[in-house]
């Protein structure tokens, strides 16, 4: 348990504000909780509480950029899959959160900065990129898919993806025929002239 002043009001003027706490370094969001509360001062080294203690909740947000991914339309059989495109997801709140590497079912995800294995430590107003990819070989059709990333503390953001197989274009067929189908030439000597 922890107790400190964080403001003192002594004159009418003290009485609205805003304060910026710092909390120490081991706090930990899921077994500590945070109080605050007014008290006055006696006069005789005796504090009295005169409002409820008001639980402060820790924010914790994730954001992904950019939030749509369009990967360029390919031709059934495509031998190579459109260029990867980079997501990069930032911790918008006010505590430190561990972000999984997304999956998907038609694309590659790959880690990138800020990642360790799968999973990224993200304090706050801190980065972390993973890059995208269609899968190749997938059928005809739209391959849309929203992209989840998963933090602790609840948190999540989401990439929509878009990508599209068309049907192979048939290469014409074009016949020769020719009329007569057969020439027969005559016979002659060797040496001839």
């Amino acid at each position: 348990t922890h107790y400190g002043r964080l403001k003192a009001i002594t004159t009418d003027s003290d009485k609205s504000g805003t304060l910026t706490i710092e909390l120490p370094a081991d706090f930990n969001s899921k077994t500590d909780t945070l109080y605050l509360f007014s008290e006055k001062d006696d006069g005789e080294k005796l504090n009295i509480l005169v409002s409820e203690p008001q639980r402060i909740i820790l924010n914790s947000t994730l954001s992904a950029t950019p939030q749509q991914l369009t990967f360029a339309t390919v031709s059934e059989g495509y031998a190579d899959a459109p260029a990867a495109q980079t997501v990069t997801i930032t911790n918008n709140g006010n505590q430190t959160v561990t972000v999984d590497l997304p999956t998907a079912s038609n694309y590659n995800i790959t880690a990138g900065d800020g990642f360790s294995g799968t999973q990224a430590e993200l304090a706050p107003n801190a980065e972390a990129t993973f890059t995208v990819q269609p899968k190749l070989e997938l059928r005809v059709g739209t391959h849309n898919e929203t992209l989840t990333i998963s933090g602790s503390n609840s948190t999540s953001a989401t990439v929509a993806l878009e990508f599209t197989v068309d049907a192979a274009t048939e290469l014409p067929v074009y016949q020769i025929s020719a009329t007569p189908d057969t020439l027969t030439f005559a016979t002659v000597t060797e040496g001839y002239a």
